[in-house]
């Protein structure tokens, strides 16, 4: 399943600005080496999709993201089961970076 990706922002005039168009995190750091938007993305995206020609920056002052794990609420899956079982005991070791699954 691929996932479209557009925001749309408004300008100072109050116009609406919208993006590109992309359906990929290759798309998206491919419209911003061309100089078509500027985008926030995650530090592991960061490390993972490296180039030469984009600049990645930290931005501080932000609450933390969450990271969430999901799976079809029909599966009756044993590895599904014990993946979440995994990711809740780990969130449970670690309260100060985490919140438990519920």
């Amino acid at each position: 399943m691929r996932r479209t990706i557009r925001r749309s922002i408004s300008s100072a005039s109050g116009r609406p600005v919208t993006g590109p168009l992309v359906a990929s995190v290759e798309q998206l750091l491919e419209v911003v080496a061309l100089g078509q938007a500027v985008a926030f993305l995650a530090r592991s995206t960061t490390e993972r999709y490296q180039r030469p020609d984009i600049a990645y920056r930290p931005v501080t002052g932000l609450s933390p993201s969450a990271v969430m794990v999901a799976w079809p609420e029909t599966s009756r899956s044993a590895a599904v089961a014990a993946f979440v079982q995994a990711a809740h005991d780990v969130a449970a070791h670690q309260p100060d970076h985490m919140t438990a699954l519920a």
